[in-house]
Order: structure tokens, then sequence, then C-alpha cells
């Protein structure tokens, strides 16, 4: 009895979490079987649940220096043979920055999406601001929605311990909608 109760109480020591934010009206995504399904244009600010929107280009070019993704109005994507995407972010008439992406060495087409981000890791901090220890990942996807327009998955993943004591487990995933607003 007293092992129960104990297993009980270790068992409540655990503190797991599950965050999902979805603009509101979300479906699944489509399973994409070419880089051409993307092809399109989407505006560059993207529909969350709350908050300030997540902006593709900010995705795409997230260490971008002098680029202002707020004044991006919209990003053109267009499949250059079988494994390769040029984008073009533009500000109205104006192309601000063009890239060509190459599947295998920038993105990996996972499940039908474009995985553009993937980490995992082990996580250590050594300071009190941040007092975790444990192993994280991270992935940025990028695919279609049922309903074709863009859609964003932001996932991070934590399992750990805090200050060497209390265990946790976290999963965050923040989801954006990009209006495809031109073939």
């Amino acid at each position: 009895m007293r092992r129960a109760v104990l297993g009980l109480g270790l068992a409540g020591l655990l503190v797991p979490g599950c965050f999902a934010s979805h603009p509101r009206g979300s479906t699944g995504f489509v399973h994409a079987t070419s880089l051409a399904q993307f092809e399109g244009v989407y505006g560059n600010a993207g529909e969350v649940k709350e908050g300030p929107p997540t902006y593709l280009s900010a995705l795409i070019w997230p260490h971008a220096t002098g680029m202002d993704h707020r004044t991006i109005t919209s990003i053109e994507v267009r499949a250059s043979g079988e494994r390769r995407l040029t984008v073009r972010a533009r500000t109205d008439s104006t192309v601000v920055k063009e890239q060509t992406f190459v599947q295998g060495k920038d993105f990996d087409l996972h499940q039908g999406r474009l995985r553009i981000k993937h980490f995992q890791g082990l996580h250590a901090n050594h300071n009190v601001e941040d007092p975790t220890l444990g192993y994280e990942g991270e992935s940025v996807e990028l695919g279609l929605d049922r309903k074709g327009q863009g859609k964003s998955r932001q996932t991070t993943d934590f399992a750990g311990v805090v200050y060497l004591v209390m265990p946790i487990a976290l999963r965050m995933t923040d989801e954006a909608r990009f209006l495809r607003i031109g073939d």
C-alpha cells in the first residue's frame, strides 16, 4: 500500500502539458506529393488564434538581416524542377528577397509538408533564468490545408527536469494560416 501511495505521489510530481494554438476554422494538412502543389502567391501575414500575426517570410528567412517582415505583403512560391523551390518576398510589386531552396539541403518533404527546421538535442542552461535540463525538439513545417491555403506548424517538445528536482514534459504547437491570394 505504501508503494502505491508513493508511486501516485511521484507520478503527481511530473508536470505534463500540451499547449496548442490554431486559427479559427483551421483544417488539417493536405498530403502533398510534389513541390508543384505548393506553387502560388500567399499573404505574408498569417492568421493566428490570437496575438500578432506570424509572418511567412520570418519562418522562411528567420535570420535575414535588414528585412522588415511587417512590410512584406506577399510570398510567391514556384517549383523549379522536382527538387527546388524559388521563393520571392514582395512589398506590393517589388521583390525584396529571392532565394532558391533545394530539397535535402534546405528542407525535407516529410508527410506531405515542407520541414524547413528540425532540431533535437540537449537543453542545458546554467543560469537561474532557465533552470531546466533535458531533451528538446523543435520543428517548423509549411504546407497546404484542406482548403488550399498555406499553413505553418511550429512545434516545440521538452522533457526534463526543473532545478534538477521536478520532472516536466511539454509540447507546444502553434499554427498559422496564410491566405492564397494568387496562382
